[in-house]
């Protein structure tokens, strides 16, 4: 719940200061500036704790996390982690989302996919097909948007992506996962009733 509103904190302050700094502004030095704007001098020191705070529960359970997944020594996991984390986090913020947005871009839509369907359709869906077609087609679109993000200039992709409901607020690939849930549904039902028939 903490995390949860900073977040949302987050999302309106940004909101609420668009076009009041330059596009060109980096993140950190565009976090501190509304944070002085809106609290004074103060504000920078509330900042550092309560993003600190949030980023270190988070932290501690990744790491907490792979050291129990992997089946080496948990100790030496841990160390790696953190010495390895600690190396990137020296490249600064810029750095770290320039290599791992087109990641992110290619790994979200499928986990926010799953989730979803997990959460409010594991009860009413009895086969794995529409998992499938879900993810299939969250994929795909994350993987033409992974390839934008990486510099590919092709007019095709660009035009397909761009031509996607929701597409403007980053949500292009929603469309392509009911259709592609529904094509494996309409396959898997297609097959059953085939084997039906084969063993009757």
């Amino acid at each position: 719940a903490g995390l949860m509103v900073v977040y949302v904190g987050l999302m309106y302050v940004g909101a609420t200061v668009a076009g009041s700094f330059d596009a060109g502004v980096e993140r950190t030095a565009l976090m501190i500036a509304i944070t002085e704007e809106l609290l004074g001098g103060f504000g920078k020191y509330a900042l550092a704790v309560t993003i600190g705070l949030a980023c270190l529960t988070t932290s501690i359970g990744l790491t907490a996390a792979a050291g129990k997944f992997f089946k080496l020594s948990y100790n030496l996991i841990v160390i790696s982690t953190v010495v390895i984390s600690a190396a990137i986090a020296s490249l600064g913020v810029e750095k770290i989302i320039s290599f791992s947005v087109p990641i992110l871009c290619l790994v979200y839509p499928v986990v926010i996919v799953l989730i979803v369907m997990t959460v409010f359709l594991r009860e009413k869906l009895t086969s794995r097909a529409p998992y499938a077609g879900a993810v299939t087609g969250a994929f795909a679109l994350s993987f033409i948007e992974f390839l934008i993000s990486m510099g590919a200039k092709s007019s095709v992709l660009i035009s397909f992506r761009d031509s996607l409901p929701f597409a403007e607020a980053g949500f292009g690939w929603i469309v392509p996962s009911i259709a592609m849930s529904i094509i494996f549904v309409i396959f898997d039902k297609m097959l059953q009733k085939d084997t039906v028939q084969e063993n009757a």
